[in-house]
């Protein structure tokens, strides 16, 4: 399997910690615990954001396509045994893969064809991420593995 370039893989990163960050229905919550010098202490819930570097350990078996893929790449993609099958959603198509290794191959190939898509990764995290908070102050959480 190919290295995503460091853009591409940022990009990822930054899409998935938004999307954990802002309570995303696709992917699963994180339990943080502070680190004993600042707030979240009490239980409380603490917003924030945070850039870190993550190893992708596995994709979903699928990806999303935003935007209407043309009949002609359908037809391709659909005869294509990576492909089991092609769902329009609300927000585009939703293409399941026949394992979760397609899935990387797929994007670069939408890619090539001039469709943008989104996967869902499951990223090992560091042992620590420093998060700053919405009020100015940054705390260090330490994870619990995957997200």
């Amino acid at each position: 399997m190919e290295i995503m370039e460091k853009k591409d893989l940022m990009k990822v990163v930054v899409l998935i910690g938004v999307a954990v960050m802002a309570g995303s229905m696709l992917a699963p919550s994180l339990m943080f615990r502070g680190s004993g010098s600042g707030p979240g202490l009490s239980g409380e819930m603490l917003t924030g954001t945070t850039i870190f570097n993550g190893t992708i350990r596995t994709y979903e078996p699928f990806l999303v396509v935003t935007g209407v893929l043309p009949s002609a790449l359908q037809n391709e993609l659909l005869a294509d045994s990576k492909v089991k099958s092609i769902t329009t959603i609300p927000d585009g198509q939703l293409i399941n893969t026949s394992t979760r290794d397609d899935v990387y191959q797929l994007a670069l190939y939408l890619r090539q064809n001039n469709m943008e898509s989104v996967a869902l990764a499951n990223i090992i995290l560091p042992p620590s991420i420093m998060i700053k908070l919405t009020n100015g102050s940054a705390i260090e959480a330490f994870s619990s593995g995957n997200v």
